[in-house]
């Protein structure tokens, strides 16, 4: 049996009794740190309560009331002993920033080591907050006060499915119907050539698009060959602007760019165009995007500031050398080739860096000084990203029926294709960002994401294409909200947010994204704090009532839909493989393997401080996939790691609150095999008409957490979900599948016809 909330007052002690106290009745913690200081052990149960190798289950409610931007509350099940000594072995936790009216649910799972006796479940707060934590309860076991279990002589689910989702209708995008007069332009007439200066190729390659602009040109033909395109003069890309019923053909070429900053190639304000048959590389002999070192020495300056020196292995001299940037540091798995799950230490080098110098020691080892001392020892192997959002491939804004098709992407130092404005009505067919296959390198093609919607007027096919070794997102595919308060009765004030242009068409929602049945014209926008973006929206109209905080803004001058992801391969990423923040989609036939955080995830979300994205998501088919190791990380929400995410975040991104209302809608799950997901299959919550049918999950291996709720759902803040018909394999390294929800906050849950069958 459950021990009740709280325990007995001899299994816990209040370690801060100025920021941690009890109700009168001694069944509600409060937590108030609004007197001082930053970190904050409120309380710890004492050791001794845990049994060596047994699985357990902590529940609890708790809400957070108030806070500063850096509140965070903790539930932790850690080694007391070994944390005084500096050495943090937790094997469970459970954090929170986010500020919510009502009590939230939450559970630990985890199981213990051998040595559990210093173990013990432990309260700590971070920053000014305001909380309330009841209901705790321990359990022996994988116990949760709802789940529903696959059973082995489970009848099929016969009933009728109503209102399903119906996906990305079809569509055509029209193709280059040039005049029959229409000339075919070949760059070599104008200079482009393997023999050329790299800066030449650059100008002369330009002189012919301009050409072919004027002349309303069908055809750019560009004979084979490598052909290097640098442009450090003035970082402009080239531009293929204007045109129409015009035709890009590279004959198999590759194009090595080189610049400082900004994109290879822009495509914009043009109509019913292709771009065909060449590949994408970057200068890495002068400026590589990331390089392998080892760490040669580690300690203190004279005056105590911590140090890593670090070699470059791959050169006896290193190129860049004032400028040298460094985004990112990751650990380096020699055996496997392949840098370390996880962001690494963070340390920037270069124009955005603060309090981190740079000191050559000789021509391949650098010495990095910092604040936080790296976390290396000598002799380990460093990941050095040294660009992420800088040099994209390809920006495509304003074009309206573009095909994109046999082109490849072997490596640039950003986005691979970044797409915004009024994009409409474009496809990529066999479109691959992929690691050249003819030169060693590193693992790494964009170091940012690989195609990346900032927003769009949506209608995009995207068919056998090949995304791999980037390092955020594949696909991210979304259109930028934003938020803001009333001030007065015809204008709102933006918290971190843009401008509108006048004329713009705006869409207000409530702070947990209901409608206000509002969308108002704007008359003006008046610049407040542009570094800040906080600007005044004036509306020809009168503005409705401020419910909650705020208002969240959708500019219906874009909207990213219709979306059409057919036969693609995802694989080996550091981040998810699609973030779909859209509606009206069908991903169908693709593969998602090894990715770090995640295969797909469904959401929106607005913050003070970062960014604002997405209208919500609705109508999504996602059908006949395949998904393996897709959160090799053990990324979480919630406290869950999971294959697929559906939610939201609201104020701050992450946050662990839901809405009630379905952002999230209409999405249909169906027919795809899941293989060694890392925890939960999905974790759904600020649904509406979620349906997971005839889906498999298998798991043959085990995994680093082992987890034990591997192989579950996890519902909360959902209505009218259904999970139905779908076939787990029995494996012992997934012993308590099933469907987890939170009852508070589940209704209308519908869980029949799923079976789990034996392994053969």
């Amino acid at each position: 049996m459950p021990e009740k909330s709280f325990l007995a007052t001899d299994k816990y002690q209040l370690r801060d009794a100025a920021a941690g106290s009890f109700d009168a009745e001694g069944k509600v913690l409060k937590v108030d740190t609004f007197g001082g200081g930053t970190w904050h052990q409120i309380l710890e149960f004492n050791t001794g309560m845990f049994a060596p190798n047994m699985l357990y289950t902590v529940e609890f409610k708790y809400k957070i009331t108030d806070g500063d931007d850096d509140k965070i509350l903790f539930f932790i099940v850690r080694d007391l002993v070994a944390a005084k000594n500096g050495i943090i072995t937790d094997i469970g936790q459970y954090t929170s920033c986010s500020v919510n009216e009502k009590y939230k649910t939450a559970r630990i799972i985890f199981r213990t080591p051998e040595n559990a006796k210093d173990y013990a479940f432990v309260i700590h707060t971070h920053g000014k907050i305001k909380a309330k934590v009841k209901d705790v309860q321990i359990f022996e076991g994988f116990s949760s006060s709802a789940l529903i279990k696959p059973l082995p002589d489970a009848k099929p689910y016969e009933g009728y499915f109503k209102n399903l989702p119906t996906g990305c209708a079809e569509f055509e995008v029209q193709l280059p119907a040039p005049s029959k007069d229409a000339p075919i332009v070949n760059a070599a007439d104008f200079g482009v050539s393997q023999t050329a200066s790299a800066n030449d190729n650059f100008k002369n390659m330009q002189k012919a698009i301009d050409y072919c602009s004027k002349v309303g040109a069908a055809k750019l033909v560009l004979n084979k060959g490598d052909y290097k395109i640098y442009n450090i003069e003035n970082a402009q890309p080239l531009k293929f602007h204007n045109l129409k019923n015009f035709e890009f053909d590279g004959n198999s070429s590759t194009l090595t760019f080189w610049r400082k900053h900004g994109n290879s190639i822009d495509i914009r304000l043009c109509q019913n165009v292709k771009f065909t048959n060449f590949n994408v590389d970057w200068n890495w002999q002068d400026d590589p995007i990331a390089s392998l070192a080892e760490a040669v020495n580690v300690g203190n300056t004279d005056d105590g500031r911590p140090f890593v020196d670090i070699k470059f292995l791959e050169y006896d001299r290193f190129p860049v050398r004032d400028d040298i940037k460094t985004s990112l540091l990751t650990g380096y798995d020699v055996d496997k080739k392949a840098r370390a799950s996880g962001w690494g230490w963070g340390l920037e080098i270069g124009a955005r860096s603060k309090d981190i110098e740079k000191k050559w020691l000789s021509d391949n080892v650098l010495r990095i000084i910092a604040k936080t001392a790296p976390k290396t020892e000598v002799g380990k192997k460093i990941f050095v990203q040294h660009y992420y959002y800088d040099c994209g491939a390809f920006a495509i804004n304003d074009n309206k029926n573009m095909t994109l098709e046999n082109i490849n992407v072997f490596s640039c130092p950003g986005h691979a294709f970044l797409v915004g404005g009024t994009q409409q009505y474009f496809q990529f067919l066999n479109v691959n960002i992929v690691r050249r296959k003819d030169i060693q390198r590193l693992p790494i093609t964009c170091s940012a994401d690989h195609l990346h919607f900032a927003r769009s007027c949506g209608f995009f096919k995207m068919i056998c294409c090949e995304f791999s070794y980037g390092v955020d997102d594949c696909s991210n595919f979304h259109d930028c909200s934003g938020f803001a308060r009333k001030h007065t009765e015809n204008s709102l004030l933006t918290q971190n947010s843009y401008g509108f242009p006048k004329g713009t068409k705006v869409e207000l929602r409530h702070g947990d994204y209901s409608p206000t049945n509002f969308t108002g014209t704007v008359k003006e926008t008046i610049t407040i704090d542009a570094s800040k973006r906080i600007y005044e929206v004036v509306f020809e109209e009168k503005l409705p009532e401020q419910k909650q905080d705020g208002f969240i803004m959708f500019d219906r001058s874009y909207g990213t839909h219709d979306l059409l992801i057919k036969d693609c391969y995802f694989h080996d990423t550091v981040c998810r493989g699609i973030l779909l923040l859209s509606s009206s989609a069908t991903i169908e036939n693709c593969r998602f393997e090894r990715h770090q955080m995640g295969a797909l995830k469904l959401e929106t979300g607005y913050t003070f401080n970062v960014w604002s994205e997405g209208y919500g998501v609705n109508n999504v088919i996602i059908r006949n996939n395949k998904f393996t190791d897709v959160n090799l990380a053990e990324h979480k929400h919630g406290g869950y790691a999971r294959d697929i995410f559906m939610g939201v975040y609201m104020k701050q991104d992450p946050s662990d609150v839901g809405t009630m209302y379905p952002i999230i809608n209409n999405i249909l799950v169906e027919n795809n095999e899941f293989n060694e997901s890392t925890g939960l299959i999905a974790y759904i919550s600020s649904t509406g008409n979620v349906t997971f049918r005839d889906n498999t999950f298998i798991n043959r291996k085990p995994t680093k957490s082992e987890y034990p709720y591997r192989g579950c759902f996890y519902v909360t803040y959902s209505t009218n979900t259904k999970i139905i018909n779908n076939t787990w394999i029995k494996s012992k390294f997934a012993e308590y599948s099933g469907v987890m929800y939170d009852a508070s906050t589940t209704k209308n849950l519908k869980v029949e016809g799923n079976r789990i069958v034996e392994d053969k």
